[in-house]
Order: structure tokens, then C-alpha cells, then sequence
């Protein structure tokens, strides 16, 4: 047995013999002198009241809750009331003129605000309470119970001389008997958070006091046998609490400690196990490092990235973990965490394995509670593969720009050479019809004329091949000009009419809701306008109905042309503005068309910032429609 435990069991004999002599004065004074005897009963209770208060005052820095400091603080009120019980008993003669009804009062009083302070304590031993609101509200609470007696004179009787204990006062009596009743078994829902020692004697106190109530529900006579039964009991509780709080607060406060320190360490133990969990659990690597750059920490998803187990890493340094060409880059990276910074970068280590791996890195410092650098932590994602696949992609990028070159410098050099060869055969065969059509037959007419359109025909092949690689290049300009959109409309039109009255097809033009003045490219709108017109009347039979529209919608002015013509099937609509595309060609194979009209006219109004669709179903006609913003600065050089 320690030294320790000698002197507290020393200790508790001597401090039971005093008690027992104390008892035993009591019990020699209370036939001799009743007055006395509660007086000193009372005195006895009061002592211990102040001392738990200032017990729990000045451990309150000691405790990760409010529970004591609640305890000490509803003692104090329970003092201040017992002693007004105390001064007020008839035969004290400190107030004029009372009788036994006024110390009962009081006593009622002190014992409700002991009862309800039991009840509700334990609520504190899992938080901390605001003295700041509780210290009032006692206060205030208590000194209306005092003023309802003292000066009010309302509080309900509890004695009256010759006839005893009124219903208000036993029934009071019985309320608080449940009421402890009730904390007891509230204390024990919440033990888990007390040394068992400390929960035991809480208890047992309140089960004394409960007997002690009970006793003070059958006396008659103040100075009777059952009352001073009830005073012993009430100093026996108040020595059992004595006990729990103050001989183990102030002798042994590591014990009244020990619960809270002990639950402490088993939450955080949870809390701990948890988050490592937590961690493990996560398919990113974490990666923790001491001020020294030294691995304290590492999940099994980071050692797995590097192909190591967690404990090959642990105390390793983190320059261990990279070649020597990062290492320069890691030692500035440290000297931000040192600086407070925390940032999102990649990074490349080294694997076990001797092969790279890039990472993208969430790193952040550890500071301590004094502000200095403990470390860093970093949530580690592989990139690896990304890093392969943009690789990848930017070479396939460089092939792409090196083929698109090269495609430029090729048809910028056929379009020289192709162009020249036609315009001799486009220009001479244009002479010949013209010039010597008259010595010519029939026959040799026809032939120049078929030769004369295919140049033609093989011209504007050439040209919109071209401007769609200019597009795709980039490098199509637009030169936007306010023109007259109706009157541009109408030129486009006049270009058709000759042919629309050979085929007998009636063309019609509706601009009244469109703007006057629209800025766009002339010369590109003009080829837009065209295309459509040209596609409109190739589909269209004779007899048939194109229709050109433009109004305002909205932001942008919307452009449309109509015709009656074959149509085209809904899942031709996907694929009729691809190049070399054409709806329906199986069946009219017949039709002439390049297939580059409708990819060039859809190039063309993007370049303007509009949108282009089409509506159309077979047998009955389709409806091109394209927009362009009015408000829109228009891209590239303006004239």
C-alpha cells in the first residue's frame, strides 16, 4: 500500500470519529436544548453549501464542463435560503413577530432549490452552461420567492401552531422526494462522464435527503422528535455531498479529474480511430511532414502510389522521395508552407520502382497554437495517366497543325495551279462560243458549251473548297459594313428570276418587320443568300413556290428561305450542312450539286455569330432559316 493511500485512509478515520462526536453532541443537546441543536444542525449544512460553491468556483478551469460550477453555484442559493431558515426559527427572535409558518416557508424554499438543482445538474456534465445567465436568473428567481413571503406575503402557508403541517407543505415535501427521485436516476443515464466513486456518494446524499424529506412530512410539533430526525439526515447528506465534491476536490483533485480526463481520452481515441479510418478509406494519397521535412504520416493510398508500404516511408525525408532535379523546386515549395502558404500545384516523385509519377498536390502548413511551423499535410492525386493522355493530345495537336499546313500549303498551290489551266479552258471555250459559233455545228455548239460548264461548275468547286479551309484555318475574315439588308435581299433574288420564269416558279419576298440597316460582310451574306436560293430552286419543281423572309426576333434578325419542293427525310437534318453531304442523294442522284453549299453557308453565318437550322419533310418542301446578331461587333478586320 502507498504512503498515499496510508494518509487518506488515516485521514477518513479521523474525519469519521469528528463526524461521530458531532452526532453524538447533537443528540446530547436536542433534548436539552432544541434551539440550539438546529442551530447547529443548520450551521453544519450552511458551511458545507459555501464550501461546495467555493469548490466548484475555483475548479471551474479544471473541468471540460459546467457541471460543479452549476453544483457550487445552486449550493450557494441553498445556503443563502437555510440561512435565512436558520436566523428566522422561532425562539432566534431576529425577525419581529413571526411564527413557525416563516422558517417552514423558508425551509420549503431551500429544499425546492436543491431538488430542481439536482435534477437539472447533470445536463452539465456534457457541456458548459453561461454562468453569466444562470448566476442572474437564480438570483431573481430567488429574491421573488423571498420578496412573496417576506413583503407580499403570498407564499402559500406550511405551519400553522396547534395543527401542524398544512397540505401545501407535505404535498411539497412529496414533489420533492420525486424530484430527487428523478435526478438520481438522471445522474445515472449520464455516470459515464463521473468517477464512480464520485457518482456513488451523489447519489446515496440524494437518497439520504429523500429519506430526510420524508421524515419532515409526518412531524407536528417544530421541536418534535421526527424533525430532528430530519435535521441528522439532512447533515448526513450534506456530509455524504461534502465528500464527493469537497474532500475529493481539494485532497484528491486528480480523482475528481480522472473521469472527465479519462472520457477525453476515449472520445479522442474514437475520434482518432474515425478519421484514420477516414483517411484510409479515401483512394487520395495523404502525406504529412514534420518541420524537419521528415514523413510522420502516410495513408496506404499514398505509399501504394509510390509502390511502398505506409511503414517503409515513415521518417524517410521527403527529398528521398524525388530526383535530384526536383529537389530545388521542393525546397521553395517548404519555404511557402514555412511562410503560412498554402497552394495547389504538381509535382513529380519518384516511385519505388525508380519510374516517375506526376501528382497534383492540396498542400497546407501546420501551425501550433503559437504560431510556429510544425509541418505540412497534402492530399496527393496521381496524374500520371492524365499527363500521358495531354501528351498524347498535344502531339496529336502539333500532327494536326503540321497536316493542316501542309493542307494549306497544298491547296493554296493547286488553287494556282488548278485555276490557271481553267480559266484558259473557261475563257477560250467562252471565246469560241461566242466569236466562231457560226461556223460551227450543232453538235461542236453543244460540246463547247458542256466544256464551258464544267469549267465553271469545276471553278466554284475549287473556290468553296478553299474558303472552307480559310474557315477552318481560321483565317476567313469578315469586313463588316452597315449595307441595306432588304435591298441585298432583293439583288440576290433578281440573280434567280430569269431561271424561276423558265420553270414557271413563283418567288416571293416579305421583309416589312426586319430592320433597314444590319452590319455584316456584304460580299459573305450575298454567298449565304445565294446558296440557299440556288439550293431552293434546284429541289423545286416546275410550277413550285420559293419564299425569302427576314424579320426582327429578339436580338438578331432571322432570315428565311422557303420552298415546295422534294423535302428531306428528319434524319437527313444531322448530316446536310457536312461537307460533300447532300439529303436525299440516292434519289436524285440526277441533281447537280457539289454538297458544298450548305457546309459553306453554315460556316459563313457562324463566322457572324448567328445560328442556321432547317425544317423539312419529304413531299412537302424546306425552310432554311439563319440569323444574325444585330447588336454583335462583328470579328475581324472592318472596312
Amino acid at each position: 500500500m502507498s504512503e498515499e493511500s496510508k494518509k487518506r485512509i488515516s485521514f477518513g478515520k479521523i474525519e469519521l470519529a469528528i463526524m461521530a462526536v458531532f452526532f453524538a453532541l447533537l443528540a446530547f443537546f436536542y433534548p436539552r436544548n432544541f434551539l440550539f441543536f438546529h442551530s447547529m444542525s443548520e450551521i453544519f449544512s450552511i458551511v458545507v453549501a459555501f464550501m461546495i460553491f467555493v469548490v466548484g468556483w475555483n475548479s471551474k478551469k479544471f473541468h471540460s464542463n459546467g457541471y460543479f460550477l452549476f453544483i457550487g453555484m445552486a449550493f450557494l442559493f441553498v445556503g443563502v435560503v437555510d440561512f435565512l431558515h436558520t436566523v428566522s426559527y422561532k425562539g432566534m427572535n431576529v425577525f419581529a413577530g413571526t411564527s413557525s409558518d416563516l422558517a417552514t416557508q423558508l425551509w420549503i424554499v431551500a429544499r425546492y432549490v436543491y431538488a430542481v438543482s439536482m435534477l437539472a445538474a447533470p445536463l452539465f456534465l456534457t457541456k458548459r452552461f453561461r454562468l453569466e445567465i444562470a448566476l442572474p436568473l437564480y438570483a431573481g428567481i430567488t429574491g421573488i420567492v423571498l420578496f412573496s413571503i417576506f413583503s407580499w406575503r403570498v407564499f402559500p402557508v406550511c405551519f400553522v401552531d396547534g395543527a401542524g403541517l398544512t397540505t401545501f407543505k407535505i404535498a411539497s415535501e412529496y414533489a420533492i422526494c420525486a424530484i430527487l427521485a428523478a435526478a438520481i436516476l438522471f445522474l445515472k443515464s449520464k455516470k459515464e462522464y463521473l468517477e464512480p466513486g464520485v457518482f456513488r456518494l451523489l447519489a446515496a446524499s440524494m437518497a439520504v435527503s429523500i429519506v430526510s424529506e420524508l421524515a419532515f412530512t409526518l412531524y407536528i410539533d417544530v421541536y418534535g422528535a421526527l424533525n430532528a430526525a430530519g435535521h441528522m439526515l439532512k447533515i448526513l447528506s450534506f456530509y455524504i455531498f461534502y465528500k464527493a465534491v469537497v474532500v475529493i476536490g481539494l485532497q484528491r483533485p486528480r480523482e475528481l479529474l480522472f473521469r472527465n480526463l479519462s472520457e477525453s481520452e476515449k472520445r479522442l481515441r474514437k475520434s482518432e480511430k474515425k478519421y484514420r479510418d477516414l483517411v484510409e478509406g479515401i483512394n487520395e494519397g495523404v502525406w504529412a511532414i514534420d518541420e524537419n521535412a521528415n514523413t510522420v504520416f502516410v495513408n496506404r493510398a499514398m505509399a501504394k502510389m509510390l509502390g511502398y508500404e505506409p511503414e517503409e516511408m515513415l521518417g524517410r525525408h521527403l527529398f528521398s522521395f524525388m530526383e535530384e532535379s526536383e529537389i530545388l523546386k521542393a525546397k521553395s515549395d517548404l519555404e511557402k508552407r514555412k511562410s503560412g502558404i498554402s497552394e495547389k500545384h504538381e509535382f513529380e516523385f519518384l516511385r519505388k520502382d525508380g519510374t516517375g509519377i506526376h501528382t497534383h498536390l492540396t498542400t497546407a502548413p501546420v501551425i501550433d497554437d503559437a504560431g510556429n511551423y510544425r509541418g505540412a499535410v497534402a492530399a496527393v492525386m496521381d496524374i500520371t495517366e492524365k499527363k500521358r493522355i495531354e501528351n498524347d493530345l498535344l502531339k496529336a495537336k502539333e500532327i494536326a497543325e503540321t497536316a493542316s499546313k501542309s493542307k494549306s500549303d497544298f491547296l493554296a498551290n493547286m488553287s494556282h495551279e488548278l485555276r490557271t489551266p481553267l480559266n484558259a479552258i473557261i475563257g477560250f471555250s467562252e471565246f469560241m462560243l461566242k466569236a466562231d459559233s457560226e461556223g460551227l455545228t450543232k453538235n461542236h455548239i453543244e460540246y463547247l458549251e458542256r466544256i464551258y460548264s464544267a469549267g465553271q461548275h469545276l471553278l466554284s468547286l475549287i473556290n468553296d473548297i478553299l474558303d472552307l479551309s480559310r474557315i477552318e484555318a481560321g483565317k476567313m475574315e469578315l469586313f463588316a459594313e452597315n449595307i441595306d439588308l432588304p435591298g441585298t435581299l432583293e439583288y440576290c433574288m433578281t440573280m434567280f428570276r430569269e431561271k424561276a420564269r423558265n420553270h414557271r416558279i413563283k418567288m416571293t419576298f416579305e421583309a416589312d418587320e426586319a430592320p433597314k440597316i444590319v452590319r455584316a460582310d456584304l460580299r459573305k451574306l450575298k454567298q449565304i443568300v445565294i446558296n440557299l436560293l440556288s439550293n431552293a430552286l434546284k429541289f423545286t419543281p416546275d410550277g413550285g413556290e420559293v419564299q425569302v423572309a427576314a424579320s426582327l426576333n429578339g436580338g438578331e434578325v432571322l432570315i428565311s428561305v422557303r420552298d415546295s419542293g422534294i423535302g428531306f427525310k428528319p434524319e437527313d437534318m444531322k448530316r446536310i450542312f457536312a461537307p460533300f453531304e447532300r439529303a436525299g442523294e440516292n434519289a436524285n442522284k440526277n441533281i447537280e450539286g457539289t454538297g458544298l453549299g450548305l457546309s459553306m453557308v453554315k460556316r459563313l453565318v457562324e463566322l457572324h455569330g448567328g445560328r442556321v437550322w432547317a425544317e423539312s419533310a419529304p413531299g412537302e418542301g424546306s425552310s432554311f432559316y439563319f440569323t444574325i446578331p444585330i447588336e454583335r461587333q462583328a470579328r475581324g478586320t472592318e472596312s
